[in-house]
């Protein structure tokens, strides 16, 4: 196909911040990480778009996964903290830390096998 004729077909579904990762549960529904406000949006298939949880730990919140209880486990990088972040010395907090929250009934034991 060409470019012009595959741009005609591009339509924007959701203007998004600026996210650090996505998480889809079996529903559809994706769970994005806002870095900019330290919180978790839920985002329902039909485009309607909630917050889960704002917490200022959410620090780089990113590549987050939900496990088979339906737990949403989200990773806190704080890689705008590291050393290499350009700065001289780290300023990340230790544990950096994962948050959990229950994002969605447990999956049946067969889902996904």
């Amino acid at each position: 196909m060409p470019d012009d004729t595959l741009a005609e077909q591009v339509e924007t579904w959701l203007d998004t911040p600026t996210t650090g990762g996505t998480a889809i549960d079996a529903a559809g529904t994706i769970y994005l990480g806002d870095v900019g406000q330290r919180r978790i949006l839920t985002i329902t298939p039909d485009g309607q778009v909630d917050t889960l949880l704002t917490d200022p730990r959410l620090i780089w919140a990113d590549a987050r996964w939900i496990d088979r209880s339906g737990h949403l486990w989200i990773p806190a990088a704080q890689l705008n903290r590291t050393q290499d972040w350009p700065m001289e010395h780290s300023r990340s907090t230790t544990p950096s830390g994962y948050t959990t929250c229950r994002s969605m009934p447990p999956r049946p034991a067969r889902d996904h096998t």
